[in-house]
Order: structure tokens, then sequence, then C-alpha cells
């Protein structure tokens, strides 16, 4: 887990060995509607990748038939979780986009995409944005820029399933 300011965060990082919690359920939106066929795009900030890795597994078991693109946005390529294990399901037809923001070190030998999930960056691999699925999972920060990025650029309301993560 990084660490940062958020409430929660504070709260694990001062728990001792011994120490009681109380865990609940998983909470949240992001599941696959298996019988809609249009091409599923995942928007991911950082550990939002976690249900969207779930979810590209078990289409990977299934076979689903459908296209499916990640673009998957972190600070450097040390903080990525998963990496390795979305490059490549062998059977979905399947592209992985991940973009750094603001990598600390080798940024300067980083061949892939920099910046921020925008609409060019999904214009750039996308045949028609307004056709596809959106799953959008990260802050709240991130999942409000990608509905207005795809609702600027015609996508229907109908068509976004967001999950932001609440307390960050």
């Amino acid at each position: 887990m990084r660490l940062s300011e958020s409430g929660y965060k504070q709260t694990i990082a001062k728990l001792l060995p011994g120490d009681r919690i109380e865990v609940g359920a998983p909470l949240g939106h992001t599941t696959l509607i298996p019988e809609d066929p249009r091409p599923v795009v995942f928007l991911i900030g950082g550990i939002g990748i976690t249900p969207a890795r779930s979810i590209l597994f078990q289409a990977n078991h299934d076979r689903d038939d459908r296209e499916f693109f990640l673009f998957y946005s972190n600070y450097d390529r040390e903080d990525a979780a998963f990496w390795e294990e979305l490059e490549h399901f062998p059977f979905l037809r399947y592209r992985f986009i991940p973009t750094l923001t603001d990598s600390k070190l080798g940024m300067e030998s980083w061949g892939g995409e920099r910046g921020f999930i925008s609409r060019a960056l999904l214009e750039k691999y996308l045949p028609d944005i307004r056709t596809p699925l959106y799953y959008l999972v990260g802050t709240l920060g991130f999942t409000t820029a990608m509905t207005s990025i795809l609702m600027e650029a015609g996508v229907q309301k109908t068509a976004i399933r967001q999950d932001p993560f609440i307390g960050f």
C-alpha cells in the first residue's frame, strides 16, 4: 500500500500487531455486462486496476470475443500494480495502453504513452470513441475527469460505468 494523507491509510498505518479490525464485504459497481456486444474500455487510475484485472482474467478464462482496451494511468512504472500480468491475455482481443504521468526514474527510456488519459489518447487507439462500453475506476477526481472527456466526445451516459474511490 502506498501511504498517503487519506484518513483510511493513516488509520491503517497506525495499526499495531494484534490490533483488531472489522472488514466489510467488497463494494463497487464494476462488473462486466456479459450480454453487451460492444467493445469494453477500461480507463483506470492507479490501484483502480484491481477490479479491472479481475474482470480481464475472467473474460480471458471465458474466451470472451469482444474487444478489450485497458488505458492504465500511473505516476511511474514502479507504482503500477500488476503491470506484467496485464501485458497479455492470450484468449482476448486485447490492447494494453499504459501511460505514465510523472515518472521519477526512467522516463527518458520510457517509449510508451506519457501524460494523463485524454480524448486525443483515446481517439488514437479506439476506432470510434462513442461506441464502446466504458469502465472508469480510480479516485473521484479521476473518474469525474474521465466522465467529462467521454461526455464531451458524445459518449452516452448509459455507456459509462464508474467506480470512484472515495476518501483519497
